[in-house]
C-alpha cells in the first residue's frame, strides 16, 4: 500500500491498483480510500470538501447541514476564507428557491443533480438566491448530492464553479462516491456518540468517587468482629 497525501497533506493510505485501471476510475478510488481516512465528525466536512474538489475540480465545495424548521444552518466551506458574514441567515432565506433543494424535500431524491437541470442562466440570476448568495460568490454552476438524514433534517455536499457547468462523467463520478460519504459520516458519528458515552461515563464514576471520599466512615461489625455499640462504650 502506497501512502499518499491528502487534504493538507495527511497521509492516507492508498492501495496499489492494476495497471488495467485508467486515470478516471484510479482518481475515483483514490476518493472512496479518502473519505474514510478521516473519522472525526468535527473535521469530517472539511476533510470530505477537499477530497470532492480533488476528484472533481470546482472553485468552492460546500457541507451543508440544515434544519429549515429550527431555522438552523451549518455550512462549511472550502476554501473558507470565501465566506462572508450574514452568508447562512440569506441562505437560509431563500433556500427555498434552490430547486435541487426543493427536489430533495419534495422526492426524497438525493441525487446528484446540477442547477442547469432546472434552471436557464437567466433563471437563475433572476432569483433572490442568486442575487443575494450565489452571485457573492461567483457561482453560477452547482453540482449537489445528499445524504439520508431524519426530516427536516438536511445534509448535503455542493460543487460550485463559476465558468463551466459539471459534464456527465463528474455527476457519475460524485453518484458512485455518495453512498461512500454517507458510511464515512456514519462512522465518525458513529465514534463521535462513543467518545459522549465514555466522557459521561467517566465523569459519573469520578463523581461516585468524590462521593465515596466525602461519605462518614462507618465501621462494620462484619469486618471488624465488634458491634456497632462497642464504639460509644469505648468513647464514655
Amino acid at each position: 500500500m502506497d501512502a499518499v497525501h491528502g487534504p493538507k497533506g495527511s497521509a492516507v493510505g492508498r492501495c496499489a491498483y492494476p495497471p488495467a485501471v485508467d486515470r478516471r476510475q484510479r482518481s475515483l478510488l483514490q476518493a472512496i480510500d479518502g473519505v474514510y481516512a478521516e473519522r472525526d465528525l468535527e473535521r469530517f466536512p472539511v476533510h470530505a470538501c477537499g477530497v470532492l474538489r480533488e476528484l472533481i475540480p470546482s472553485d468552492i465545495a460546500a457541507w451543508n447541514d440544515l434544519d429549515p424548521e429550527a431555522g438552523r444552518v451549518v455550512a462549511v466551506l472550502v476554501p473558507p476564507e470565501v465566506a462572508w458574514e450574514g452568508m447562512h441567515e440569506a441562505l437560509m432565506r431563500n433556500i427555498d428557491q434552490n430547486p435541487l433543494y426543493r427536489r430533495l424535500v419534495d422526492a426524497g431524491d438525493h441525487g446528484p443533480y446540477a442547477l442547469s437541470d432546472y434552471l436557464t442562466m437567466a433563471q437563475l440570476r433572476a432569483l433572490p438566491l442568486y442575487q443575494e448568495v450565489y452571485r457573492r460568490f461567483g457561482i453560477r454552476y452547482q453540482l449537489a448530492a445528499a445524504l439520508e438524514a431524519p426530516p427536516p433534517q438536511v445534509l448535503a455536499f455542493t460543487l460550485n464553479r463559476s465558468t463551466a457547468d459539471f459534464e456527465p462523467r463528474e455527476r457519475q463520478a460524485l453518484a458512485a462516491l455518495r453512498p461512500h460519504l454517507r458510511r464515512a459520516y456514519d462512522v465518525a458519528r458513529e465514534l463521535a456518540g462513543l467518545r459522549r458515552d465514555r466522557e459521561r461515563l467517566e465523569q459519573e464514576v469520578e463523581a461516585a468517587v468524590r462521593r465515596a471520599e466525602l461519605a462518614p466512615r462507618v465501621e462494620d461489625e462484619r469486618l471488624t468482629g465488634r458491634p456497632r455499640c462497642w464504639r460509644w462504650w469505648r468513647r464514655a
